[in-house]
């Protein structure tokens, strides 16, 4: 058995994807008796307080290497960082071992499809890059399987949260993670009247996100719109739920997660400033028709698991 570790788990502060994932990877620690720390950022720590121990940190500004390095200095076992650079960078500084894990991983470590436009993923990849230095390990997570171009990465699958089939889903849920404003709020109200719609900022009428009150709309979703999040996708996608998923235009990755799922046969890709009542009623009375598409071949290990895995790896010596 391997000796139990003392992790130190660093979560990206945008959206709420990250602090979904760590979520999971901080029970499957303790169900292998491994202890973490949870640091995090921004809307990461709203999501995560509550549910598990977390420090708030800055995960961007260059201040916050200082702040890094100063727990860092404590000898963690391994560092693991969910899209947080400076973590990566003092792990480095105090030579402890690292593994980087997230989404936009997959834009490194995976071959792009053909069809996909190239200087956007070029982009994305570029940033995953940037914000995976120095680590020893890396985890890419995404809702179906593609080539790997590095042979020494992981692709994972996101983990699933288990949905009732008690009952037969009828409603429209819908979320925006940027939030959403009056012209959209109306589009969505004329074709979904009773939708429940979840967002940090809105009109009235707009729920702010809660963690166990979006589960609870989820599992009562027939069709989902939101705005193109990798965790949300995996969810749809594992469950058979059609999504729109919609993203600003200058939003490489969720345009390419857009695509990716367009590609499925499970839901659609839009720009948010296309889309309208003619646009999501169309959508909705194709979502009864849609079905898991067979070519959906999901990774053969889920995150937290390779997350484990390479901790467990790293602190018993491999290179």
């Amino acid at each position: 058995m391997p000796p139990l570790l003392d992790i130190h788990l660093y979560v990206h502060g945008r959206g709420r994807g990250h602090a979904s994932r760590a979520l999971h990877l901080v029970a499957a620690l303790a169900s292998r008796g491994h202890r973490a720390r949870v640091f995090a950022g921004r809307d990461a720590v709203a999501a995560l307080a509550g549910v598990v121990t977390t420090t708030a940190i800055e995960s961007l500004p260059p201040v916050a290497g200082l702040e890094a390095l100063a727990t860092v200095a404590q000898r963690p076992d391994v560092v693991v960082s969910d899209g947080d650079l400076p973590s990566l960078c003092a792990a480095r500084v105090c030579g402890v071992p690292s593994v980087a894990v997230g989404h936009g991983l997959v834009f490194l470590v995976c071959a792009r499809p053909s069809g996909l436009p190239r200087l956007p993923w070029w982009r994305e990849a570029l940033k995953a890059g940037v914000a995976s230095l120095g680590a020893r390990r890396r985890i890419a997570v995404n809702f179906t399987r593609l080539p790997l171009r590095d042979p020494t990465a992981v692709l994972a699958a996101p983990r699933s949260v288990a949905r009732s089939t008690a009952a037969e889903p009828r409603e429209v849920l819908a979320y925006f993670r940027d939030g959403l404003d009056a012209r959209l709020l109306a589009a969505i109200r004329e074709a979904a009247p009773t939708a429940q719609i979840f967002a940090p900022r809105g009109p009235q009428g707009v729920r702010p996100p809660d963690r166990v009150a979006f589960a609870e709309a989820f599992a009562r979703a027939r069709a989902v719109i939101a705005t193109a999040g990798s965790q949300l996708i995996g969810e749809c996608v594992a469950s058979g739920t059609p999504l729109l998923a919609v993203h600003r235009r200058g939003d490489d990755e969720q345009r390419l997660n857009a695509e990716l799922l367009a590609r499925t046969g499970l839901g659609g890709s839009a720009a948010i400033d296309a889309v309208d009542a003619s646009m999501l009623r169309a959508f909705l009375e194709r979502a009864p028709l849609l079905r898991r598409h067979p070519a959906i071949v999901p990774p053969g290990i889920d995150a937290s698991t390779a997350v484990i895995d390479a901790c467990e790896q790293l602190a018993g010596g491999s290179p």
